[in-house]
């Protein structure tokens, strides 16, 4: 370790990432950036794992292993409580962070300290590591956030760092698997600004052994929990089929029609009034959150049932006043 007390602790579970840790490892510590800790948990690995990063001689990597296969809410935290940087930063064993990386957040935070948690946009890569042309760009304002991870995830798990102090106070909690991290981000939000650089810092690999594509039942259901922990903030003790149209309309699940149209727009409006009563989001804001959803449901249901008016449309308290941000 070139500093005793390094500025940044980055975190990467591994689970039988044999054949991507290799490079995620290398990304990390061919980076400008020099003065870190490289914590690697192997969580029960059964493959090359652990000859693969036993191979690596660096004096920044710190190695451990569980006893078992914990899972990644465990794991995470394990990384999180053995960190002695000033500020955090998470990798997944299978994705790349891209050179510069640490260097560029740790500036803006050093610049910005009002923002507590720094994530970035992301260039999509296959399995193979070749870029399929598809980029995730985060546009938003600090200030959206809390209101966009009502209805979406707006972090990429890979991309983030974030103050030591703040993370290790939250940490990730078990009811959510495998959306921990979408639970963490909205909780740090809360009390917190949170923001992510439009530059994509990251490759974010897509592929048949990612969590998005395994146990996708369990991760719509840890989804569905966020919104049900959300909800109650804005005292909604939202039903099982309110969940589900939530989740629905969040992610276009949906077909259109006049039915989807009326309870679409009466669950919105919902949420609308439990809002101007708690405050807990900004208000002009959050209209245009809710201005977005309501435009998805009556497209889809126009095309399905073209009768629906523009002034059916247009009746309804958000439309106004509210604030346009991208994102």
């Amino acid at each position: 370790m070139e500093n005793s007390s390094p500025i940044l602790s980055i975190v990467m579970p591994a689970y039988n990432a044999g054949a991507y840790i290799k490079d995620a490892i290398d990304s990390v510590l061919n980076q400008s950036f020099r003065h870190f800790e490289l914590i690697i948990i192997n969580d029960g690995s059964t493959d090359e794992t652990h000859k693969i990063i036993m191979s690596i001689n660096d004096e920044r990597i710190k190695y451990y292993k569980n006893k078992k296969n914990e899972g990644l809410f465990f794991t995470r935290n394990r990384g999180l409580s053995l960190s002695e940087g000033k500020y955090i930063a998470m990798l997944d064993s299978d994705d790349i962070a891209i050179q510069g990386k640490f260097q560029y957040q740790i500036d803006f935070l050093e610049k910005n300290p009002d923002i507590a948690l720094l994530g970035s946009s992301a260039i999509i890569i296959d399995e193979n590591g070749f870029e399929t042309g598809e980029v995730y760009i985060q546009k938003a304002p600090s200030a959206a956030y809390p209101s966009i991870m009502l209805f979406n995830n707006y972090i990429i798990q890979s991309s983030i760092i974030c103050k030591r102090k703040i993370i290790q106070k939250f940490g990730y909690r078990p009811e959510f698997p495998p959306a921990e991290d979408y639970d963490l981000w909205v909780r740090i939000a809360k009390e917190y600004s949170i923001y992510s650089l439009q530059k994509p810092l990251i490759k974010y690999r897509v592929h048949s052994s990612s969590i998005s594509h395994t146990n996708r039942d369990i991760q719509i259901n840890g989804i569905k929990n966020n919104y049900r922990e959300q909800l109650k903030w804005l005292r909604i003790d939202a039903t099982a089929s309110e969940i589900e149209l939530h989740y629905n309309i969040a992610n276009s699940t949906f077909e259109g029609s006049k039915d989807f149209f009326k309870t679409g727009r009466s669950w919105l409006k919902k949420i609308h009034a439990q809002n101007n009563k708690t405050r807990i989001f900004s208000s002009k804001i959050f209209n245009y959150i809710l201005l977005r959803m309501w435009f998805k449901i009556f497209v889809r249901s126009f095309k399905s049932k073209p009768l629906i008016s523009i002034k059916e449309f247009i009746h309804l308290p958000f439309l106004k006043p509210f604030k346009i941000i991208k994102y």
